[in-house]
């Protein structure tokens, strides 16, 4: 659902590669390259909010760290995260594919796992109710009717 705060006017977003003006709810190129640059995390997590659909990860993950509190280990830079969809397939905002051909784009070796919300990186609040949240919706879309 599209927060209150919506209003229609594009919000400008940092990633390492400059600054990004999103249009709340509009996926084009500029919400397509933050949501799978920097912010992937935070529209999986709404996503899963949303859905209840498992969180996936493609990438690296290192299980053998020192600070390791827990077994299930912790996310290295450089990975994505998605969301799994009832039929199998991963989804994040550039829809829905196959899980191993999503996992190679993303991952070593299209390796990829389940994580709960807990094993992903600090998501900023602000950005995950603001600005995730309002791709909600739209993002589910892409998907066929059959699943919703």
């Amino acid at each position: 659902m599209t927060p209150a705060s919506h209003s229609g006017a594009p919000v400008p977003i940092s990633l390492k590669d400059g600054e990004h003006l999103v249009t709340e709810g509009v996926i084009d190129d500029q919400a397509r390259h933050v949501f799978t640059h920097g912010y992937c995390a935070e529209l999986a997590l709404a996503l899963h909010r949303s859905t209840g659909w498992p969180i996936v990860s493609a990438g690296q993950w290192d299980d053998d760290r020192d600070d390791d509190d827990d077994d299930d280990g912790h996310f290295i830079p450089g990975a994505h995260f998605g969301v799994l969809v009832p039929d199998g397939r991963k989804f994040d905002i550039e829809g829905a594919s196959e899980i191993y051909s999503w996992a190679g784009r993303w991952g070593v070796d299209g390796a990829f796992r389940e994580v709960s919300p807990a094993q992903l990186p600090d998501c900023e609040e602000g950005l995950l109710e603001c600005h995730a949240g309002a791709f909600v919706e739209p993002v589910l879309r892409l998907l066929d009717d059959r699943l919703l």
